[in-house]
């Protein structure tokens, strides 16, 4: 119930609404960009500068789209196991599989955002050129400014180091960064099962107490845990810290 709880409450709520987040100021800066770069008004430095900005808006947009796709098979999972009225452990391992790959795309995203956070202090400074006035729509300058090292460094930066763990990712492939995160997960998944299992109560024993049979003989059968599905309530919560680690 832990691993399917946890996980289940992740991709259906931090997972749904980062898949939900509006592309459409991403879309329009890189719009913006490329309008800018396409018409060679540019030295060839800066150029560059704008080509590589335009290269990581790309890039974040394909990540998004995965998003999108891995937030609809979560859906189609916690459907069928909804309709069907219980899970398997087939099905606690793919809700399982889901939260290392969230892991991975919000670091993809803003891995490279970080690295080149300064490309676009050097766009924000340029809008009002008239060679780049004369070739590109008027940018959103508020979201312009929000974009700049100044204003998004810090967030990003405070992301990466909660997904790192002090941990180089520099080097690492897709597949290492995955296992890092799965290894990450269950042992917090396995962390947060034992301590629950000690938080629940003892079954009432009483002559009303249905009973049930096992190995051993008859056994009272234990009664429905409402302290136990509080904590599942609460999950979502503390799975966002196993979302960024």
């Amino acid at each position: 119930h832990v691993y399917y709880g946890v996980t289940n409450n992740t991709m259906m709520n931090i997972g749904k609404q980062l898949a939900s987040l509006q592309m459409t100021p991403l879309l329009t800066m890189k719009n913006y960009i490329q309008s800018i770069v396409d018409a060679h008004v540019l030295d060839l430095e800066e150029e560059k500068v704008y080509t590589r900005a335009y290269d990581t808006l790309r890039d974040m947009e394909i990540q998004q789209k995965e998003l999108v796709k891995l937030s609809e098979k979560a859906d189609v999972l916690y459907e069928k196991v909804q309709k069907r009225g219980y899970f398997t452990d087939n099905d606690v391992e793919k809700s399982v599989e889901f939260i290392p790959q969230l892991n991975l795309i919000q670091y993809k995203q803003v891995k490279d955002r970080y690295a080149y956070r300064t490309d676009f202090d050097l766009i924000y400074q340029k809008r009002n050129e008239d060679s780049i006035k004369q070739v590109a729509p008027k940018p959103d300058v508020r979201l312009l400014k929000n974009m700049t090292s100044r204003n998004a460094g810090p967030d990003m930066k405070e992301t990466l180091v909660a997904i790192e763990e002090g941990e180089d990712f520099s080097n690492k492939t897709d597949e290492q960064l995955i296992r890092i995160f799965t290894t990450r997960l269950n042992k917090g998944l396995h962390d947060y099962a034992q301590k629950s299992r000690e938080m629940m109560r003892h079954p009432v024993i009483g002559s009303e107490a249905e009973r049930t049979f096992s190995r051993n003989g008859i056994k009272n059968k234990q009664t429905p845990n409402t302290a136990f599905w509080f904590i599942l309530f609460v999950l979502a919560l503390i799975m966002f810290i196993f979302v960024l680690t």
